[in-house]
């Protein structure tokens, strides 16, 4: 007996033909084991659709070939994790900017550590 209002969840009644990455020609041409890739596995493997930079650069770490996080002393300006630009440009996620109030006073900053990111299919 099924109840009602179930809804079968099992890969047997899934489409596996139709798939909205398909046609998106940045996905066609993504570099395996790089920044954008290693974002979006972080994504694909998480439990919740808003992720932070630390969580994405933790998570997103082990699928990609180079350091996530940029380190000026190593001489490495840039980390992987700003493939983050290209993936916003293309509409694959979406930045949410919080700013932080420092001190006792009323000026804000955005450093970047109070940042959410979504993905956006």
């Amino acid at each position: 007996i099924i109840p009602t209002g179930y809804l079968q969840t099992n890969v047997d009644n899934l489409d596996q033909s139709v798939n909205p990455f398909d046609n998106d020609p940045y996905l066609k041409k993504i570099k395996l084991r790089g920044g954008a890739y290693a974002i979006l596995m972080a994504f694909h493997n998480s439990t919740t659709t808003t992720m932070t930079k630390s969580e994405i650069v933790r998570d997103g770490q082990q699928y990609c070939d180079d350091e996530m996080e940029s380190n000026w002393n190593a001489g490495r300006i840039y980390g992987a994790f700003d493939a983050k630009k290209t993936l916003i440009r293309h509409g694959l996620i979406t930045q949410n900017s919080m700013a932080r109030t420092t001190g006792g006073n009323s000026r804000t900053r955005n450093d970047g550590s109070l940042n959410t990111f979504t993905l956006t299919r």
